[in-house]
């Protein structure tokens, strides 16, 4: 019987499952990577974020000595008690930890559950079970059908999250700890917190971009700043889109006439009216919106660019 999982099905959950939420592996599979196996998961590749390369890289998943040459040394067809809990269910954890490839000295250590819901029979095809009784080894032609699961309880350090430097290196420095935090909550699949980050960043960034324009644009300072404390009197969001949409890429228009309004209602609702996985998605279209926003003047080398680079 062939194993029932796929390479990449394990690397999105290595690189982007966050800890105590289940992932079912599939079928359980008999021969040297079944899931009673904890070997099986050695030589995993998965992507996770390196602190010496500073950016994604591919990691291979390994065990710590010693347990790592008890386990590559098990009979391959031989399912280990050690494994296995009072009702004969796979459930053990296990320590693993991935190494980058690229500098070959960043690691991520993972404690991993891998549990089935229901008991292996105590026979199953072609599959050896070590009966302590009789001291051999049983085989049969039934094969179950057992889903396993696998879930992340416990990652060191924990800092696979994306933090995109073009988009910190827009923002204002009182902006950037928020961003940090929304970008942790996103990768933790928080949406109540990432929601509520990312409302701060883009609201209190997209004041200070309008208020970035009155300094580009002597001209037009002080219309610019009227519209400013109309806004902050009357919280009416037209007042500082209509200065963006006027200095800003015209691609933003071709995106959306409405951009800046719509980002702002995103950032407006109230929060706990919604669920977390509703916040979730919100959230991250508000930030694709920012990204998208951030990369577009940087593209066009909008002057707001160099302006903030001088602050």
């Amino acid at each position: 019987m062939q194993q029932t999982y796929t390479k990449s099905e394990l690397r999105e959950f290595l690189s982007n499952y966050p800890l105590f939420k289940p992932y079912s592996i599939g079928k359980f599979s008999r021969g040297a990577e079944a899931y009673a196996d904890p070997a099986f998961l050695i030589e995993e590749r998965f992507l996770h974020y390196c602190t010496n390369e500073h950016r994604e890289a591919h990691f291979l998943l390994d065990m710590p000595q010693p347990q790592a040459s008890y386990w590559k040394t098990q009979e391959e067809d031989v399912i280990n008690p050690l494994v296995l809990n009072t009702n004969n269910c796979i459930d053990y954890v296990m320590h693993y930890r991935g190494k980058c490839i690229s500098c070959q000295k960043h690691s991520v250590d993972f404690l991993l559950h891998i549990w089935s819901i229901s008991a292996l029979p105590s026979e199953y095809g072609n599959s050896l079970l070590y009966d302590e009784q009789t001291k051999k080894h049983i085989y049969s032609e039934i094969e179950p059908e057992i889903e396993v699961f696998i879930e992340k309880v416990g990652i060191y350090p924990n800092d696979n999250f994306f933090i995109d430097t073009k988009v910190e290196q827009f923002l204002y420095p009182e902006s950037r700890e928020l961003y940090r935090n929304a970008q942790k909550c996103l990768h933790e699949s928080l949406g109540q917190g990432a929601y509520c980050y990312l409302s701060h960043v883009v609201e209190r960034e997209l004041l200070l971009l309008a208020n970035d324009m009155a300094g580009i644009n002597a001209v037009y300072e002080e219309l610019i700043y009227d519209q400013i404390e109309k806004f902050k009197e009357k919280r009416d969001f037209h007042y500082i889109a209509t200065i963006l949409m006027q200095n800003l890429p015209k691609a933003l228009h071709g995106l959306n006439a409405n951009f800046f309004i719509e980002m702002y209602d995103l950032i407006s609702l109230t929060p706990g009216t919604i669920s977390d996985d509703e916040a979730l998605e919100v959230s991250k279209t508000i930030h694709l919106n920012l990204k998208f926003m951030i990369y577009l003047l940087f593209e066009e080398k909008h002057p707001v660019v160099a302006f903030r680079e001088l602050r």
